[in-house]
């Protein structure tokens, strides 16, 4: 779709903005921009430029149901991004980190929001990281006083969790299974 002589960095922020001017939610494409990184570091090893990565700004993680987005839009906004990354890498493997909202957010909502991730991860035939931030989340000595972000312990715990998933991956990719 985008020229080959084009740097990763314009192809990642012409996608990032066609997502934009889609609709996608701006969690949804940070989860999108972070994937697209690690694909292109991990997988194709091109550098892409730290700089770049530093000066593009977009909202994370659970945002998009914390601003209320529809868990139904959310569910097709990533399985959106899935399919287009699969249309040009049929073999992608793809890990979906799955998230929850507080329960301040109304029960229906929050089992609606709690039921997309697995929901996307079976119908895309993709793996299902089922908390991001389980053991982190809401507890305090593992986040910055806003009880919402990480810090430096719960970021390694973090890790933890996407590595516990990441590494039945990589270990599968080498026995041929997916």
């Amino acid at each position: 779709k985008y020229p080959a002589d084009w740097a990763p960095e314009k192809k990642i922020e012409r996608f990032l903005t066609d997502e934009a001017r889609r609709g996608v939610a701006a969690g949804t494409q940070n989860q999108a921009m972070n994937a697209l990184m690690f694909f292109y570091k991990a997988v194709l090893k091109v550098q892409v430029g730290a700089r770049w990565r530093s000066e593009t700004d977009y909202s994370h993680g659970g945002n998009d149901g914390l601003r209320g987005i529809s868990p139904k839009q959310t569910a097709e906004n990533l399985a959106g991004i899935i399919k287009r990354a699969r249309a040009k890498f049929p073999a992608l493997t793809v890990i979906v980190a799955g998230m929850q909202m507080p329960g301040n957010m109304g029960r229906e909502f929050v089992e609606q929001f709690s039921a997309v991730f697995p929901s996307v991860a079976k119908e895309n035939d993709a793996v299902l990281l089922p908390f991001l931030i389980e053991g982190v989340g809401g507890i305090a000595e593992f986040n910055q006083a806003d009880l919402i972000h990480p810090n430096a312990e719960g970021q390694k715990r973090v890790a933890g969790n996407v590595w516990a998933v990441l590494k039945k991956v990589v270990e599968a990719r080498g026995t041929g299974r997916k």
